[in-house]
C-alpha cells in the first residue's frame, strides 16, 4: 500500500513535491478508510487531476522510472532532470517513497544524478512513520550505516559498492540478506503497478 511519494528535479517537478495516501481528521467517510499499523488511516484510493501539461503524466513517468529503477530496468542516465534551469540540471533527483508490505513500514530514498547514485537509503519506520530501524545508507560507493545487516552481508555490501558499481541499487544486491530489503524489493515488483507512456517494462 502507497503511503506517500515525493520527488524533486524530476521533469517539470522542479522544487520538491509529495503526494500523500494519509487520510484527514474528517469523520466523513471514515469507515471506507484504511488502518494501517499505529492505527492511521489512509485512503484506498485517490485522484491526480489537472491541466493539460501541468505535470500529472510527469509524476506518473516518475513513480514508473523509480519502480524500473529497482526492478533493474533504468539507471541514473535514463531520469529526466529539469532541464530549463542550469543549477538544477546539474543537481539532483530526489525521490522518496513510504509504503506498507505485509505488516512492515517501509521508506526507501534515492538521490541520483545522470551519471551515477549519490544517495540510497531503506528504513523500517515505527508506528509513527518515523525512521525507527536503518536497513542500510548509502553515500555514493560508501555503506555509511546499517542497524540490521549482519556483519557478512555489510562486508558483501561494501565489496559490491567498491566494485564499479555506482550506477546500480544497493537495495536489489541486499534482497536475500534483509527481510527489509526483500520485503521492498517484493513491493515494487508485485504491488506497485504504473501504467504509463515512458516508463514501462
Amino acid at each position: 500500500m502507497l503511503l506517500f511519494f515525493g520527488l524533486e528535479n524530476w521533469m517539470s517537478y522542479r522544487e520538491p513535491y509529495g503526494f500523500s495516501m494519509m487520510a484527514t481528521p474528517s469523520e466523513t467517510y471514515s469507515s471506507h478508510l484504511a488502518i494501517i499499523p499505529g492505527k492511521r488511516r489512509v485512503l484506498p484510493t485517490s485522484l491526480l487531476f489537472g491541466g493539460n501539461a501541468s505535470g500529472k503524466s510527469n509524476f506518473f513517468d516518475a513513480i514508473g522510472y523509480l519502480r524500473g529503477s529497482v526492478l533493474g530496468h533504468y539507471l541514473p542516465e535514463d531520469s529526466l532532470p529539469f532541464l530549463l534551469d542550469e543549477k538544477k540540471r546539474q543537481s539532483p533527483t530526489n525521490f522518496q517513497i513510504d509504503f506498507l508490505y505485509r505488516e512492515k513500514l517501509l521508506r526507501y530514498q534515492l538521490s541520483i544524478d545522470r551519471s551515477r547514485v549519490l544517495h540510497e537509503a531503506l528504513y523500517e519506520l515505527d508506528r509513527d512513520l518515523s525512521a525507527e530501524t536503518t536497513v542500510f545508507q548509502r553515500q555514493l560507493d560508501d555503506l555509511l550505516h546499517s542497524d540490521s545487516l549482519s556483519e557478512e552481508a555489510i562486508a558483501g555490501a561494501e565489496e559490491y559498492l567498491a566494485c564499479d558499481n555506482s550506477k546500480r541499487l544497493l537495495l536489489r544486491q541486499l534482497i536475500a540478506e534483509s527481510d527489509a530489503a526483500e520485503s521492498a524489493y517484493m513491493w515494487f515488483r508485485e504491488s506497485l503497478s504504473v501504467q504509463n507512456r515512458r516508463f514501462s517494462e
